[in-house]
């Protein structure tokens, strides 16, 4: 979990310093409740905005198949995100263009000029031009972007999931900081956030996603620990005479409780050490299988690992209590004749 996390953060980090020019995300704090239509046009009519651009996502069947698509202005998307396009352009001369990721094109066949047929839930069917193949699926993960006047034809409502804006040249904090303020005034169902302010968000998701698998690793800790206070407690009745020779010869008490923790100590921390071995493995492995979008950067988080390893070396002691305190107890004569 800790592999598979971290990975997945640091992608996103590089991926949205890499290809987020905007200055401003703003996205729906209410799931329940979509942007209004006009939103995307009162936003570029604020003073201070230089460029907005919505990005529409909804379904439509594309080349036979129902698949996810974007509706976005191909005309303004290059001021607030670099998609990587391998080749073509988005500023391609043609009257309805959609531009397609590398994977979809290498495995549907597609090339630059080739017509593509959508058609919408409402029936709208058009031939659409592939003007361009992007390689980041990092921001944008579906395999088909659609130019917005294609949504307008269509009737589609170009209801914006999310909104990048970029603030003109030189404006100063104050102005932006009045900009940024107003947004939240008129709308307040909108987080109006900077990229890094967005990332870290991202990055707080994916951490609540993960906190199950990190419950469910406490519970086999504790697991692990009552299995290692029980292997302690008959080792210490199987070990009986020992404990009581070790004792005749001049071991003290003290350090009869000392040795139990010292081997509670041992298996947890021999046990912590297989298993983190293991983990990075079928961690790592996961990662692999994710797509590039998602994982592109494998990430092992070391601080953590060692945490996990020191606590569960700690709580050894923890659960070696009882069994230690047994074999101190011992009386010597009767653990002899045992």
């Amino acid at each position: 979990a800790f592999v598979v996390g971290e990975s997945v953060k640091a992608s996103l980090g590089s991926a949205m310093e890499r290809s987020v020019r905007a200055d401003y995300i703003v996205s729906d704090n209410l799931p329940e409740v979509d942007f209004p239509k006009t939103l995307v046009d009162d936003l570029r009519q604020m003073n201070g905005i230089d460029t907005v651009v919505g990005f529409t996502h909804f379904e439509a069947r594309v080349g036979g198949s129902v698949t996810d698509v974007v509706g976005l202005d191909f005309d303004q998307v290059g001021a607030v995100l670099d998609l990587d396009v391998s080749d073509g352009s988005f500023l391609a001369d043609a009257t309805h263009r959609v531009v397609v990721s590398d994977g979809e094109a290498a495995a549907s066949g597609a090339v630059i000029g080739d017509r593509i047929v959508i058609e919408t839930a409402d029936g709208y069917r058009v031939e659409a031009t592939v003007v361009g193949l992007f390689h980041d699926q990092a921001i944008l993960t579906e395999d088909y972007l659609l130019d917005s006047s294609i949504l307008t034809e269509a009737g589609v409502p170009l209801t914006a999931d999310w909104i990048a804006l970029s603030i003109v040249d030189g404006a100063s904090p104050a102005t932006v900081g009045t900009l940024v303020t107003e947004i939240a005034e008129r709308h307040p169902y909108a987080d109006v956030e900077t990229t890094e302010e967005f990332q870290d968000r991202m990055k707080g998701t994916i951490d609540g996603m993960l906190a199950m698998l990190n419950v469910m690793v406490a519970l086999a800790v504790v697991i692990a620990l009552i299995g290692i206070a029980n292997t302690l407690a008959l080792s210490v009745l199987e070990r009986t005479r020992e404990l009581g020779l070790v004792r005749a010869v001049g071991m003290t008490r003290r350090q009869v409780r000392r040795m139990v923790r010292l081997e509670s100590v041992l298996v947890a921390t021999f046990g912590a050490t297989i298993g983190v071995g293991l983990g990075l493995v079928f961690g790592l492995g996961v990662v692999g299988a994710l797509p590039s979008a998602f994982s592109s950067n494998p990430s092992v988080p070391i601080v953590p690992i060692l945490v996990v390893i020191v606590i569960a070396a700690s709580a050894a002691v923890v659960a070696a209590w009882l069994p230690a305190r047994r074999a101190g107890h011992l009386d010597v004569l009767d653990a002899i004749a045992h």
